[in-house]
This record gives structure tokens, C-alpha cells and sequence, in this order.
């Protein structure tokens, strides 16, 4: 079984929503190559059908690519990237299989594949952390203090230089996304090396928070 269950828990975005935190060992997405991914997928309600009602919420929070909030605020020519009728959809229907009880420490975890980082808690981010020698993930809720402590693993996925200047000041490194190419860095970004040479982040790793110490600001632009 490819997919499974990790854990059941109620959102930190909302209490009274159940989420469930899944672990699919094996990927085919090209640009973060083969390695695991965690996905937060509502346990009531398919991921498209959570996309149309807004319910969503409670594993995304705020986030500004949201379709929901990308109709009243644009961020770009499309909202958020993850296509929900294919994996997201697909993962929740082994709802009902057996928990994840692998011990194997995997060299490196994508966590949110689909979903936000914060949504599963600190207790379960934990767990996955413990999973994994390097954590790479994303977050929007890096302006809420009860989600400092994701700096630690996570990237503030920020849209304008303005955002990537706050949450560094929060203690965040920053995922930025730009409108094009050539749009002007600053001194301490970098853009992705996905995008300049094709490197897939099993052998990247640097969109992992603060795990890299040194490391420089990601920009990306909108795809």
C-alpha cells in the first residue's frame, strides 16, 4: 500500500473539523522527484467538493491561493497549483485502511504536499519530523504566533517583498513567488534551482526552514 493513515486530528485551524494526516511513500511529481509526501485532506468531505464550499479552510487556513480567496484577491493567473482531482482525491479514499506503523527514517519528507503544515498541530509535525533526516514544507500561517515554532522546518510562503521582509523578521527563511523571471531579488534570495537547472528537491533540500542554516531566501516564479 502506497498510501495510508498516520493520524486523525482536529485542525489547528479549526477544532471542530477532523483531518486526516496521510503518508504516501512513493511520488511521481517531477519536481520534487521520488521521495514521501504528507498530505492534510478534510475527513468528511472529498478535497474538490472542499475546494467549491470553502471547508478547505481547516487544512489551508488563509492561505491567498485558495480558490475561494483567489476570486476576491488574485494572486496570479491561477490559484493554487495542486490539482485536487488527482492525488488529493485518490489519498482520500483510504480513509478506512490501517494506520501507518513504518519506523523507517526516510532522508527526506515533503510535508504539505496538499495542505498546510500548521493544520495537523504541533504533536502530529513532530511525529512526521521523526520520520525523516529533513523535513521540506511550506507555510501561510507564519504570521500567527501560535505557528513560530514551524520556522524550525518550514518555509513562509510569502507574494511580495514586503511579506518576505515580516516573516523574516518573525524568524522564517521565505518561499516568494514573483509574476516573472526577471523580476529583481534581493540580496538574500535565490531563485529556485528547480526552476534555473531542473534540480528536483530530493536533491535540493533547501526549502527546509531553518533545518539549512545558512541558506538563502527561495523566489519563484508563478507556475
Amino acid at each position: 500500500m502506497n498510501s495510508s493513515i498516520i493520524d486523525k486530528v482536529k485542525s489547528a485551524y479549526d477544532k471542530n473539523v477532523d483531518i486526516l494526516i496521510t503518508f504516501t511513500k512513493k511520488s511521481v511529481n517531477i519536481k520534487t522527484g521520488d521521495i514521501p509526501q504528507v498530505n492534510m485532506l478534510l475527513a468528511d468531505e472529498k478535497p474538490t467538493d472542499a475546494l467549491k464550499s470553502g471547508s478547505d479552510f481547516a487544512i489551508c487556513g488563509n492561505c491567498e491561493l485558495r480558490p475561494t480567496n483567489h476570486k476576491e484577491k488574485p494572486i496570479a493567473e491561477m490559484p493554487c497549483y495542486v490539482n485536487c482531482g488527482f492525488a488529493p482525491n485518490a489519498i482520500h479514499r483510504i480513509k478506512d485502511k490501517l494506520l501507518e506503523t513504518d519506523k523507517q527514517v526516510w532522508p527526506i519528507i515533503r510535508h504539505g504536499a496538499y495542505g498546510d503544515p500548521f493544520a495537523a498541530g504541533k504533536k502530529v509535525n513532530d511525529k512526521i519530523r521523526a520520520k525523516a533526516k529533513k523535513v521540506i514544507a511550506y507555510t501561510h500561517a507564519w504570521q500567527l504566533k501560535a505557528a513560530s515554532y514551524l520556522a524550525e522546518f518550514c518555509m513562509a510562503s510569502v507574494h511580495s517583498i514586503k511579506g518576505k521582509i515580516e516573516a523574516n523578521k518573525k524568524g522564517f527563511r521565505t518561499f516568494r513567488t514573483v509574476k516573472y523571471a526577471c523580476s529583481i531579488l534581493a540580496d538574500d534570495e535565490i531563485v529556485c534551482p528547480n526552476f534555473t537547472n531542473a534540480i528536483q528537491c530530493k536533491d535540493c533540500g533547501l526549502c527546509d526552514g531553518n533545518q539549512s542554516k545558512t541558506a538563502k531566501n527561495i523566489v519563484i516564479p508563478i507556475h
